[in-house]
């Protein structure tokens, strides 16, 4: 069952275990790494108490410079904002979907 909990730091620590026991397939080493790497921050933000709003900046603050290496590294060091606006909008559609799944899943009992 999903713990109803006002205590952000349980959440966390609930969602790096559930992390954890469920990982994602990914198709390269360096995703499997990043994955673990995700996990870990997770845990690490759990066990120092950082604040939520801190985290969610940490993360907006990386994210695009990770996306933007790799659409660089696609097209030789060459910025396109064309394919970055496309893989943007596909990470905002991933993002929300998986908050509908994580909304449903909590409706209908948890998840475990």
């Amino acid at each position: 069952m999903t713990p109803r909990t006002a205590d952000p730091d349980e959440w966390l620590r609930y969602v790096a275990d559930l992390a954890e026991q469920h990982r994602l397939s990914m198709l390269t080493a360096a995703g499997a790494n990043l994955q673990t790497a995700f996990i870990a921050f997770l845990r690490e933000a759990s066990a120092a108490g950082a604040p939520v709003i801190d985290l969610q900046a940490d993360l907006l603050t990386m994210l695009p410079r990770f996306h933007n290496a790799l659409i660089q590294a696609s097209h030789g060091g060459a910025a396109c904002v064309g394919c970055c606006s496309k893989q943007a909008i596909m990470l905002f559609d991933e993002i929300t979907t998986d908050m509908r799944e994580m909304r449903d899943r909590q409706r209908a009992g948890g998840m475990q």
